[in-house]
């Protein structure tokens, strides 16, 4: 980490010191520690001062954070009516101190990139359509520069990534001729913004990453790579256990109720489709509850827009143990992938309805994700979009079968809460007493 210094010219580079360490009062490892010292019922005491000193230090430090962004927001008006270019040298070393101060915050850098962008130099743009783009350019290039120093101080931003894909994408890598009047980028910026989101979403895959890149994907390769992004999220992305299938999920848990080792051995399937078990004691339990498979399949559908066999998958599948080949890879492998969420399969198929004109290829895309994915019976803008789309196609019967039962499933989550919430109220009652 170091200080942030750009130069008269717009040239970003860094220096050391300034820079506080990661895990300060609320950094990363403050808010670790506090959850671990929470989730240790050894001395319960000592978990509650430390979550509330954490706490405490997080207030603190959003409220200095209010500050510094008040103190920027200010100095963008120009109270000393500075002329545009001593303007511009003040607002970037005042952006400057507030990265040095907050440099773990993705904020603070999406802030002065935006503001690099936008505003810097307003005074060089004239009134010649090429010198309006060059100066685009030199904005942009700014702009990319602050962005990239912010992903070294936090890599794992997605914020500051999707920022610069949009830069890439508008304005071009700078490698290329971009139009003169820099209303749009070259083809080797959108090329570049496609792999700097799918390079991301290896590392960190989180839905978000995704459906960005799946509508950059759309719009600059087709449907179908942009078929092919989904696919591999679906992949990539983990799925709550809430959603995992019971029967299917109970097959990687033996008679004592412990683990049989990884969930990607528990069921395979070979060549010709049959079911193997590579451990022997999970065959039993997994053989049982195949004859309910058919019951287990009935109870996931909602419509009759995918064949019933549709959406039901291995217990590897549903858990998402990807490729490990053992326990120990399987859990650092899931580790570190974000969850699925209903957004992925939404925007999925609003690109199926509104830019591939195929709205029945995107009723069969919602009704796999609620297949997939209980929880979506619960969540009504996923419901609501998908019965728009019904009352669009005219399909009665599937419309009033979905809103029966995502009523049912409300009504079942909010009963299951009730009886959680009398269960802890008698547990702290017990020990009062």
């Amino acid at each position: 980490g170091g200080m942030a210094v750009a130069d008269a010219d717009g040239k970003v580079t860094v220096v050391a010191g300034a820079v506080p360490k990661k895990g300060g009062a609320a950094g990363e490892d403050g808010a670790a520690g506090a959850a671990a010292a929470a989730a240790d019922g050894t001395d319960d005491d000592d978990a509650v001062d430390k979550m509330a000193q954490y706490e405490s230090s997080l207030e603190e430090e959003l409220t200095l954070l209010s500050r510094w962004t008040t103190r920027v927001s200010y100095e963008r008006t120009n109270p000393e009516r500075l002329a545009a270019g001593d303007l511009t040298r003040r607002v970037r070393s005042v952006y400057k101190e507030f990265v040095s101060c907050f440099a773990r915050h993705p904020e603070t850098w999406d802030g002065w990139s935006a503001w690099e962008f936008l505003h810097s130099a307003s005074s060089d743009g004239g009134s010649s359509r090429k010198l309006a783009g060059k100066v685009l350019r030199r904005r942009a290039a700014m702009a990319d520069a602050v962005l990239q120093l912010g992903m070294t101080n936090v890599p794992t931003s997605a914020l500051l990534v999707i920022q610069r894909a949009e830069i890439l994408e508008q304005c071009g890598s700078g490698g290329g001729k971009s139009s003169d009047d820099g209303g749009s980028g070259d083809k080797a910026g959108a090329d570049a913004a496609i792999d700097l989101l799918s390079s991301y979403a290896k590392e960190h895959p989180t839905t978000l990453v995704f459906v960005c890149l799946q509508k950059t994907v759309r719009k600059y390769k087709g449907i179908s790579a942009a078929r092919a992004v989904f696919s591999r999220a679906r992949k990539e992305l983990k799925m709550r256990p809430e959603d995992c299938a019971e029967d299917l999920v109970a097959a990687a848990v033996d008679a004592d109720g412990d683990a049989v080792g990884s969930t990607a051995n528990v069921v395979s399937e070979n060549e010709n489709g049959d079911k193997t078990d590579d451990n022997g004691g999970a065959k039993k339990a997994v053989m049982s509850l195949a004859g309910n498979a058919g019951g287990a399949m009935e109870g996931r559908m909602v419509t009759t827009r995918l064949a019933p066999s549709v959406g039901v998958g291995s217990a590897a599948t549903l858990v998402g143990s990807g490729d490990a080949t053992s326990s120990e890879d399987a859990v650092t492998a899931v580790v570190h992938r974000g969850v699925i969420t209903h957004h992925l399969y939404s925007s999925h198929a609003d690109i199926e309805r509104y830019l591939n004109s195929s709205p029945h290829v995107a009723a069969r895309v919602y009704e796999l994700g609620l297949r997939r994915h209980r929880s979506f019976l619960t969540v009504s803008s996923y419901v609501l979009a998908y019965a728009n789309l019904l009352l669009e196609l005219g399909d009665w019967s599937n419309l009033r079968g979905l809103l029966a039962r995502s009523v049912g499933a409300c009504e079942e989550d909010l009963a299951n809460a009730a009886g959680a919430d009398g269960v802890t109220a008698s547990r702290d009652a017990d020990k009062s007493k």
